[in-house]
Formats: structure tokens, sequence, C-alpha cells
């Protein structure tokens, strides 16, 4: 018999605790009730049997073996991770359904609001009426918002849908889930969705699913769609490695009279196909399919997992998902464009650039969300180590009395700026990187210019296509390129990220970085 709660260490709840009531009132209205597990119940049921449609219940750390029904009741259900977004919290609470039935059951009109986040939901099993499905989550005649579990290792037996989560009659919204190792299910064993309306299933990982046929054919490992599906969007989501045994549709399978809308998605590695019309439309746009399919803006590529064998889907920095969403979706937290798949890859970066008492060239690589030269050297003004920043056209940001000007404005990313500073201090710019290739202006006579690549290269490759227009290149140390006599002398040797370098030109030109 498996303990009914197994707590971790008193000073992880101590942590917990401290999370919990630094952020717990702006998750939670303050004019409902909060109750605790295992403080104030000892199980998730009897705590959702105490408390009534609005209040909410939090649960601590530990594995709770148990098969929670909602019981009709509009309530949010959260481990610590709700209350402090620490994705730590989700494997470490444990609703463990003992491999008896359903794990949890949300099937009695639980109205918008219901929330279950948080949670690793794992060892359902479901055998039986083929009407009951639902290993993991079962959600029937509900509009519940399931999102950021784990939901694994949950089963049926044969002809019964649903593995992961089964949902009927709903408006189910499914969001930043991941969604593993289900099997069993004849119909989608990580999600499966029958005559629902404006079902939102958005940010998921989706892998490592198989449907069993039995004696028929099975349909929709990663997810399945039937009946009267209205108003469904599957958006940003990721499917790799789910496998139909005898079937089709490893990714997603439809059979609807309705249009089932996939946007943004990435399907790879399924098998024996990715994605299965048996009837209705599945209107895929923006999304890597193997094999490709028909569509705005879809591809046939390696979407360059960064390690899928250990569960990891993330993408790798070359990967040709990034910034391949649609272009009228909402952009990533990065501030780019939408990337393909469930999880974006993050381009913010910070690069430090070590400032040497005394004048020298400085530039940067990256675009920084607020460019505003004040701002970009607030860190150096407050150490008091700078003195003066300033650009080509002499304008400065200098202290004059007690107060600081800005006559610069902005800092513009490709050009290079003069600063003269008090002590030595280093520059921290966070930002987006530039394309290392974006052209570079060059106006007749003397300017400061930015160093965009991220190596080093060396400066008469990098002005070789310009030496016909070319006066000198000149470092923050006096070293030049430049032409004696017939030959071009390079005592710069390679140019330095993070460094400005001051340029005399005959006449205009451009200026691409070699790539």
């Amino acid at each position: 018999m498996k303990p009914l709660i197994r707590l971790s260490s008193f000073f992880a709840l101590m942590v917990c605790a401290t999370f919990m009531n630094a952020s717990i009132a702006q998750n939670i209205p303050a004019n409902r009730s909060l109750v605790h597990v295992p403080d104030d119940f000892a199980s998730i049921q009897e705590a959702i049997s105490a408390v009534t449609d609005g209040d909410t219940i939090l649960v601590y750390p530990g594995t709770y073996v148990e098969n929670p029904d909602f019981s009709g009741k509009t309530i949010v259900l959260g481990s610590l991770y709700l209350t402090t977004g620490d994705a730590s919290y989700i494997e470490e609470t444990i609703i463990d359904g003992d491999e008896i039935s359903t794990v949890v059951n949300m099937s009695s009109g639980e109205g918008p609001g219901t929330l279950i986040t948080g949670f690793t939901i794992r060892d359902g099993y479901v055998e039986g009426n083929p009407m009951h499905g639902g290993a993991g989550i079962r959600c029937v005649d509900a509009s519940p918002t399931i999102s950021h579990n784990s939901i694994r290792n949950n089963s049926t037996y044969w002809y019964i849908p649903g593995g992961g989560i089964y949902c009927k009659n709903s408006t189910p919204t499914i969001s930043h889930n991941t969604i593993k190792y289900n099997s069993g299910a004849y119909e989608g064993s990580g999600i499966y969705m029958e005559d629902c309306t404006d079902a939102v299933v958005e940010r998921n990982v989706i892998f490592g699913n198989t449907t069993m046929s039995g004696y028929g054919v099975s349909y929709g490992a990663g997810i399945r769609c039937t009946g009267n599906m209205v108003n469904t969007l599957i958006i940003n989501n990721t499917l790799s490695g789910n496998e139909v045994d005898f079937g089709w549709g490893g990714g997603i399978s439809i059979a609807t009279n309705q249009e089932v809308i996939v946007k943004n998605c990435i399907s790879y590695g399924n098998e024996p196909d990715e994605l299965h019309e048996e009837s209705g439309t599945l209107a895929v746009t923006y999304s890597d399919i193997e094999g490709g399919w028909e569509g705005t803006g879809n591809i046939n590529q390696d979407p360059l997992f960064a390690n899928p064998g250990a569960g990891d889907y993330s993408l790798m920095e070359d990967s040709p998902c990034i910034d391949a969403g649609d272009p009228d979706s909402p952009i990533d937290p990065d501030g780019t464009r939408a990337d393909m798949g469930a999880i974006y890859f993050n381009q913010i970066i910070t690069q430090e650039c070590s400032l040497d008492e005394g004048f020298q060239f400085v530039s940067t690589r990256v675009v920084c969300n607020n460019p505003d030269m004040m701002a970009m050297v607030q860190a150096l003004i407050n150490n008091q180590t700078l003195d003066f920043v300033r650009n080509s056209n002499g304008n400065m940001l200098r202290k004059i009395g007690g107060e600081w000007i800005n006559n610069i404005g902005e800092w513009n990313t490709l050009e290079g700026y003069l600063f003269k500073m008090l002590e030595d201090d280093n520059l921290c710019i966070t930002g987006i990187p530039v394309n290392p290739q974006t052209p570079v202006a060059l106006e007749q006579g003397y300017q400061f210019i930015s160093y965009l690549p991220d190596e080093s290269i060396d400066a008469f490759e990098v002005f070789s296509g310009l030496l016909e227009v070319l006066d000198f290149v000149r470092d923050s140390e006096g070293n030049m390129l430049r032409k004696i006599g017939p030959e071009w002398i390079n005592n710069i040797g390679h140019m330095q990220p993070g460094q400005g370098y001051l340029v005399k030109m005959n006449e205009a030109g451009e200026l691409v970085y070699p790539g």
C-alpha cells in the first residue's frame, strides 16, 4: 500500500511558505477562501469536499495517492507553482492515481474559472466502458483550464480514448503542459477531444505517447479531435516521438465536420505519419511538419531539438523554427517574432564591455529594449566612473553642474561611441543580438562605427571591399589600418566585440561584416 502523503523536507516547506506569503495576494482573490493541503486537510479530495465555488486549494509538495473529483465545483487547485511561478514544484507535487481509475475528474459541469495547475499527474488507469475515457484527466460538460502540469505514465485498456487528457462536450483550455509517455488509448493517447467548443490547445510539449489498436485501427497518438469540434485552436505545440501502432495520425488526427486550426506548431518524428484528416480540414499554417503540409508559412525541416532523447524539446540556436511563426501572432517574451513550437528560443543576451580608465571607442552588438543613452550607462553614472560619452556628430552625454545632460538621445547599435572613464568599469547591455551582417552606412569623413560580429575578425578582411574609398581605421589604442605607399598596413590585427572604431572615408560606402 502506498502512503497517502510523502512530504518533502521541512526546510523545503519553509522555503515554499516564504514564497507563498510573498506572492499569494497577487494570485488568489482576497474575497475568496484559501485552504491548504495537508495543513488544513490531509488529502486533496477532503479539501475539495469542503470548499465552495471560487475558492482556492493550495497543495504543498508531496505525493498524494488519490483520485480527486472536482464534483462540479468551479475552484482553483494548484501547487505552490500557483503562487511562486517556480516550475520545480510541478515535479515535487504529485497526484498519483495508483493505477485504479482516472487521476483527476472534472465531469459535473465545472464552469469557467476552474483551474488545475502545477502538478505531476501520473499512474491513472481506465478500463471497461469506452465512454469513460481519460486516465490522467477526465473532463466532461466542463470548462476548465489545465495548465503547467506534467501529465505522464497514464494508460487505458483497449478501445478507451484519452490516455493523458480526455475532453467531451466541454470548453477546455489546455496550455503549457508536458504530456508524455501515456499509452494504450485507442484514440488520442496524449489528448482526446470530442464535441468540444472553443477548445484551445496551446504551448504543450507532447511526446512519447502511444496508441494501441487492439483488433481495429487507432488514431492520433498526440492529439485526436472527433465529432462536432467548433472553433478549435491548436497553437504553438510541439509533438514528437508519438506513435500509432496500427493506424494514422502519429501527431494529430481529426474526424470532424469542422475546420481545426493548427498554427505555429512542430510535428516532427511521429509515427507512422504526422497529420491525418479522416474527415474535416486541418488548416495548418506557419508550422514545421515532417514530410510537408500545404499552407502559408509551413516548412519541412529538422527543427533541431536540443536533446530529445532526454525529453528536452527546446530549440537549438540555429533551428529553422526560430522567428518562423505567424508574424501576426503575439511576439515571444524576448520581444522577437513568434517561434514555432511550444518552447520559444530566448534570444536575449547580455554583452559585457570592459572599460578602462581614460579614452576608448565602445560599441555593442545588442539591441536594447530601452535604448535611451542615459538608461544604457546608468550603472556607470551610479558608480561615478563615467566622465562623458560622445558620438560622431559631437553630441555628448555628460554632467553639467550637478545634472547629467543627454544630447545624444538613443544608443544606435550600428554606431560606435567615444567614452572617457574616470575609473575602470564594465558596461553591460542586455537585449537581442543584431544580425552581424546588417549593413553599416559609412559617410564621407570621420565617424565612430560599431563592431557587430560576436567573434574577432582580421581588420584587413573586414575592410577589403572598401579599400578604394577608405582612408584609415583606428582603434582606441591608436593602432591603424591604413595605406603607406602602395601597401596597406594592418596594425590593428583582429577587430574585437565590444570595441568601437574610428573610420575616415574618402567617399561614402557601406560596410557588411564577413559572414
